[in-house]
Formats: C-alpha cells, structure tokens, sequence
C-alpha cells in the first residue's frame, strides 16, 4: 500500500501513469505514493519543474473541456 519512487521522469504523464499503475484493479487499501527529493539538489528543481508542466497541461485541459 506504499510505493516509494526513488527517480524522477521529466513527463509528468509518465509520473501520473506509475503512480496509477499502482492502484491496480481489485486494490482494496488506499496507496501512498512518495517520490524522494532531496532539498537543495537537482531533482528539487528537477520536481518544481515538473509540477509548474502539470499545471499547465491541467490548465489547458480544463479550459478544453470547456469549450
């Protein structure tokens, strides 16, 4: 019921697709999903932008759906 990711990928639709991997069909518990980011290093920012890429695609999405 935990996933722990020790890596980051630069797509956050590769992110979201693992981290959904992870509530298989028939998952009766809730899963906690933790990424290890280091504060000060490469992958802070590296995750900073990834998020800031998340929300946009989530912006635009909405605004599509919208329409």
């Amino acid at each position: 019921s935990t996933v722990v990711f020790a890596e980051l990928d630069w797509t956050p639709s590769n992110i979201s697709q693992a981290e959904a991997r992870c509530h298989r069909l028939g998952q009766a518990k809730s899963v906690s999903v933790l990424h290890i980011v280091l504060a000060g290093s490469l992958d802070e920012r590296m995750a900073a932008t990834i998020i800031s890429k998340q929300e946009i695609s989530e912006k635009m999405l909405d605004k599509q759906s919208k329409i």
